[in-house]
């Protein structure tokens, strides 16, 4: 063999194990490049989980209030499904004697009569701020008594309220229990007898006409200024209690065993 030949081969086998060699190191690379690469994705921060939509919350009820300031109270009883047993802690209401049998001219004049002692037309000529209901009050035993519109007297002035200019007069009551029913028809005078009638037989017991001091058409769209939803008119019946009978028994919850009797002395009472 010549020394070119030779020359020649050993050429070919260095060039040989340098292929190896490359191979070897580009299979290493590949290797470490794959393992960088798991490593990367291994620290990359995870996506934020999905969030569930967020459930809207419902709007606030309307203020039955509207905005004035209204007596507090609790609910005792609950009496035929749509009749609040309801007591009433002491407070003041302030009143003006209204004429008439029309509640909607009895309840508009009073209104015009009492704004003017909470805009400050009182003896200490003190503003006082408003409240609602407008309550018409009356006596259905005896139909020729004077009615009266009151407005309640907010909390803050019942310490010493300024002293009303009369005819308007304020009244103090005690603890008072009232059952309160709604209230959405006319205000015809004839109309709401006969709904008060109706509402005094449903609460008779035993057959005897319910007993009862006064009876009030609550008118929660009094005052006229200011916006917002109101809350149904109530009538509201005002009574007070023996022992036996206070609303913490639940006496009333018992039916009458008579409608009748009791619905025919309430009309000859109230519609004669």
């Amino acid at each position: 063999m010549g020394p070119c030949r030779a020359h020649w081969q050993d050429s070919r086998g260095l060039w040989s194990r340098r292929r190896t060699m490359a191979l070897r190191w580009a299979l290493l690379l590949a290797v470490a490049t794959a393992a960088l690469a798991g490593a990367w994705a291994q620290d990359e921060p995870a996506a934020p989980p999905a969030y569930p939509t967020p459930t809207p919350i419902p709007p606030a009820p309307a203020d039955p209030c509207a905005g004035y300031k209204c007596p507090d109270y609790d609910v005792i009883d609950v009496v035929n499904g749509d009749v609040e047993i309801r007591r009433y802690t002491q407070g003041m209401w302030v009143k003006f004697p209204v004429p008439g049998d029309d509640f909607t001219f009895m309840a508009a004049y009073g209104d015009e009569k009492l704004s003017s002692f909470f805009e400050g037309s009182n003896y200490e000529h003190k503003e006082v701020e408003r409240s609602t209901p407008l309550k018409v009050d009356f006596d259905v035993w005896d139909l020729s008594s004077q009615r009266y519109s009151s407005y309640w007297v907010p909390l803050e002035e019942e310490t010493l309220p300024p002293a009303a200019v009369p005819p308007t007069r304020i009244d103090k009551h005690g603890e008072t229990f009232i059952y309160a029913k709604k209230y959405n028809d006319t205000m015809d005078f004839r109309t709401v007898c006969k709904h008060i009638a109706e509402g005094m037989v449903d609460l008779t017991v035993d057959g005897n006409p319910f007993e009862l001091n006064k009876v009030s058409i609550a008118m929660y769209s009094y005052p006229k200024e200011g916006g917002g939803e109101r809350q149904s008119d109530e009538i509201w019946y005002t009574r007070s209690f023996k022992k036996w009978d206070s609303p913490d028994v639940p006496v009333l919850r018992d039916e009458a065993a008579s409608f009748g009797r009791a619905f025919e002395t309430v009309q000859r009472k109230m519609l004669k």
